[in-house]
């Protein structure tokens, strides 16, 4: 009994020991010395010095000039004279020896035998009487709903070629009606002499009309003819409603199929043009290409260009004055963009000290030194090319390529050594492949086309340059270099 109450007695005493402590406890556990206690911390300062960092740079970035890259393609381009021309050719006018109503067998601008029927006069009008009654007009409709489809298709809002479709019309209706008194006249007796049918004297391509220039020759040129080439239109019997007075002309017969056009020229394209035999030539915006032989002459006191031509007679039979592109060069190659090019430093060396690659593996060159012992050092080292001239046997590479001038290098397989130190300017692109730009060499300046004022070179590829379709260069390349120089 005694130790149960000494041990409740204990027991007691600790739970009141306990109860101390814990209100001790909360008493020390006031807000506000807590906070007021609370230490620094470092790692929100290191976060904050960061963070201030990484917001500089990225507005460096955001306003700094990005560096751009352009992925080479093929391209081609021409230098082109783009003026109009007169067209001479061999050609007859033919005249109606008597007055009437005149109908047409074979349509305009087309091929017509020796000893065909060409065209008819009917002196009274009566022939048209008796046809009234017999009809043949289908032929007729449907070779001018053709007209019509090919004008829509073609049509460049001149007045030209509204004057030409009214003509065409005339023409196919002309033309059709004298087909149907051709099937009539078997018919129709005792018309007497009041009808004659005329035939071609010769074959050839016949045009039906004139223009008044049929006998010109180049001896008679002026300049005042090409500034006055609106006026000289043809002009056909049709026009006139069928019928015709003695001594009009009716038609004209070009029997040759050779056909020049001349060309006014500048002394500028007189160069230009006074070492070719042909040219290629584009006419009308045909959508064609056609070789012409050419002549540089000079009439009454003004330069001009002969352009002759052995076939497309029929195309243009009934042109006068036709629109010429003359295509005096023509380059195909890649096009690199004006900002890519710029001039480097590089160092020029013989090409017998170049160790080449095998494989996809580049070239280089042995460097010579002298160790720190005196004992000579032999090291080779791959290179990267900017430029091979092979008609004088040079390589040319970028004096960032490793070297400097005063190293020696070794010729393979012989002790001549060689002291790099002579260095030219090239010009050229970086190229960016392999995800750094490397220099190589391009010459714009002896392929460009003079004429040209586009923001683009087109460099041909087989000047051993290299450089390939879709390589990637740089674009600003001028900004490239300034970075290099540390010049911001």
């Amino acid at each position: 009994m005694v130790w149960q109450f000494v041990c409740l007695e204990e027991y007691n005493l600790a739970k009141k020991n306990l109860a101390k402590k814990r209100n001790n406890v909360v008493q020390y556990e006031d807000k506000k010395n807590y906070s007021e206690r609370r230490p620094f911390s470092v790692g929100i300062l290191v976060f904050i010095v960061i963070l201030i960092y990484i917001m500089g740079h990225t507005a460096l970035f955001l306003f700094k000039d990005k560096t751009s890259v352009y992925r080479v393609v093929s391209d081609e381009k021409s230098e082109i004279i783009n003026t109009s021309g007169l067209v001479l050719r061999n050609e007859k006018v033919f005249k109606s020896s008597e007055a009437g109503y005149i109908n047409y067998y074979v349509n305009g601008n087309s091929r017509v035998r020796k000893n065909e029927a060409v065209f008819s006069i009917d002196k009274t009008g009566s022939i048209y009487a008796k046809l009234m009654a017999d009809d043949h007009t289908d032929e007729s409709g449907e070779h001018l709903a053709g007209i019509l489809h090919q004008f829509q298709i073609n049509r460049d809002d001149n007045f030209f070629s509204t004057y030409n479709l009214k003509e065409s019309m005339n023409e196919t209706v002309m033309t059709s009606s004298g087909k149907t008194v051709m099937a009539t006249l078997k018919k129709i007796k005792g018309s007497g002499d009041s009808f004659n049918i005329n035939y071609a004297d010769d074959s050839g391509i016949i045009v039906y009309g004139t223009d008044g220039l049929e006998g010109m020759t180049e001896d008679k040129i002026t300049s005042e003819i090409f500034e006055k080439q609106n006026s000289y239109i043809l002009k056909t019997a049709a026009e006139t409603e069928g019928r015709i007075e003695a001594g009009e002309s009716v038609y004209k017969l070009i029997s040759d199929e050779t056909w020049r056009v001349i060309v006014p020229i500048t002394k500028e394209q007189k160069e230009l043009l006074n070492d070719k035999d042909s040219v290629d030539v584009i006419i009308d915006n045909k959508g064609f290409t056609a070789k012409a032989g050419t002549n540089v002459t000079e009439i009454n006191g003004d330069n001009y260009l002969v352009l002759t031509f052995y076939n497309y007679m029929v195309d243009y039979a009934d042109k006068r004055f036709v629109n010429i592109y003359i295509v005096l060069k023509r380059v195909t190659g890649l096009k690199i963009p004006k900002s890519s090019v710029v001039e480097r430093q590089v160092f020029e060396i013989p090409e017998e000290y170049y160790v080449g690659g095998g494989g996809n593996r580049s070239g280089g060159f042995i460097i010579r030194s002298v160790g720190k012992n005196n004992e000579i050092i032999n090291k080779y080292i791959e290179t990267d090319i900017c430029y091979r001239d092979t008609e004088n046997k040079l390589i040319y590479i970028d004096v960032n390529e490793g070297f400097k001038s005063g190293d020696e290098i070794i010729e393979p397989n012989s002790q001549n050594i060689y002291k790099i130190s002579k260095t030219r300017l090239l010009k050229g692109v970086y190229n960016t492949n392999n995800g750094y730009p490397r220099f190589k060499h391009i010459d714009p300046d002896t392929e460009n086309i003079k004429s040209d004022n586009s923001e683009y070179y087109l460099i041909p590829t087989d000047k051993g340059y290299y450089l390939n379709e879709y390589d990637n260069i740089i674009l600003n390349a001028d900004k490239m270099d300034k970075d290099k120089n540390g010049n911001n």
